[in-house]
């Protein structure tokens, strides 16, 4: 395959080989350009940038903050095993917050999207955490 032409690259398959381990495995040749374009590792981000732009406005490391300080009173102390409980009610707390500011800005969301960038900064901003 040349670069340029569309596609990820080659499978190249061996009939009746068997490895080691008895399994029949392939091989597979990717192109550079699909690695640096389509999977380079980077933090994918939506493609107009609205949930970055909400994400950064609202989901404030103060906001992350005073929801870990309500979760840690609640529960008498902190254990690693309040970490999704963590991400979770800070999602929930910010969409039913802030949702109509939101959405009156911008009628179009991508919800999939704005979870996991909250999920990623709460990550970010809380690292003695986890």
């Amino acid at each position: 395959m040349k670069d340029g032409k569309p596609g990820e690259g080659i499978v190249l398959h061996a009939p009746g080989f068997v490895n080691k381990f008895g399994r029949t495995v392939w091989a597979k040749l990717v192109r550079a350009e699909f690695k640096a374009v389509k999977h380079s590792g980077v933090k994918r981000t939506s493609i107009n940038g609205v949930e970055s732009a909400m994400v950064e406005k609202y989901f404030t490391p103060a906001f992350i903050n005073k929801e870990y300080a309500k979760l840690v009173n609640e529960m008498g102390g902190w254990k690693s095993e309040y970490i999704p409980r963590l991400l979770g009610t800070t999602y929930h707390t910010f969409i039913t917050e802030c949702a109509w500011d939101m959405v009156k800005k911008n009628p179009t969301i991508n919800f999939g999207v704005l979870h996991r960038l909250c999920t990623e900064k709460a990550k970010d901003v809380m690292k003695s955490v986890f």
